[in-house]
């Protein structure tokens, strides 16, 4: 793996790898992703922690996982600049709100556009679940999409329901699956 390559992880990404390669079955996956995490090869914005602990089952096994005595490893924080870019590409890219959603409350909620933006200023790679359509209809348009705008390395490797494809992506981009 080319060592100056840093991935920034979306919120799919996390939810495929828990569920096509379980930590109970996957402790090798997971003990150096965790290792990934702490070399900073790898990270989450506090955006993408949010939604992830969010979610309403506690006893989800990514949620136990991602337990309070990670997140300083796996967490960067969005800064001011990356607000402001993302509210830049909110107003640009108003496909990626839901119709029931402002633009000021997307700017509070949801993570996709700050990821994309702390990408472009940090010059990271995003991986997402997010799968890429070649004639995307407006509700089809996502971080994908929006990376190809703006010139942003983005891993998009959901092909239909291939979602197994992202973690495996993962996996042996960041050497997941060796013994150190």
């Amino acid at each position: 793996m080319d060592e100056d390559i840093v991935f920034n992880i979306d919120t799919s990404t996390l939810i495929y790898l828990e569920k096509y390669y379980p930590r109970k079955d996957f402790g090798l996956i997971w003990n150096n992703l965790e290792k990934a995490f702490e070399e900073g090869k790898v990270y989450i914005l506090d955006k993408v922690w949010k939604e992830i602990h969010d979610y309403e089952d506690k006893a989800d096994p990514l949620l136990v996982w991602m337990g309070e005595d990670r997140k300083a490893k796996m967490v960067k924080r969005t800064q001011e600049q990356h607000v402001i870019k993302a509210a830049q590409i909110i107003r640009e890219n108003r496909e990626l709100l839901k119709d029931t959603i402002s633009v000021d409350a997307a700017v509070k909620e949801i993570a996709d556009p700050y990821i994309i933006a702390h990408s472009m200023i940090e010059k990271t790679v995003i991986i997402t679940g997010e799968k890429k359509y070649l004639n995307p209809k407006p509700s089809q348009i996502r971080i994908p999409h929006v990376c190809e705008k703006y010139g942003i390395p983005c891993v998009s490797l959901k092909a239909g329901d291939q979602e197994a494809i992202i973690p495996l992506y993962l996996i042996q981009s960041l050497e997941l699956n060796k013994e150190k």
